[in-house]
């Protein structure tokens, strides 16, 4: 009978500890997804950037 119990517990905690690690992984998935927003955002600005450059650069040549 104890042995039932205990394994009963056992089990509960293992599904604590399952939604524990999904959601700490799911955690880390947004925190990275948000990074990554960033990152894209700097990289469309630098790429803008350059492509002012090479308008600039392109008239200069052609006059």
């Amino acid at each position: 009978m104890l042995l039932i119990v205990v394994f009963i517990m056992a089990t509960e905690d293992l599904e604590k500890l399952d939604t524990y690690i999904v959601g700490s992984m799911v955690a880390k998935n947004i925190e990275a997804i948000s990074e990554l927003k960033e990152s894209q955002k700097k990289l469309k600005k630098q790429i803008d950037k350059l492509k002012n450059q090479l308008k600039f650069l392109s008239k200069k040549i052609t006059e």
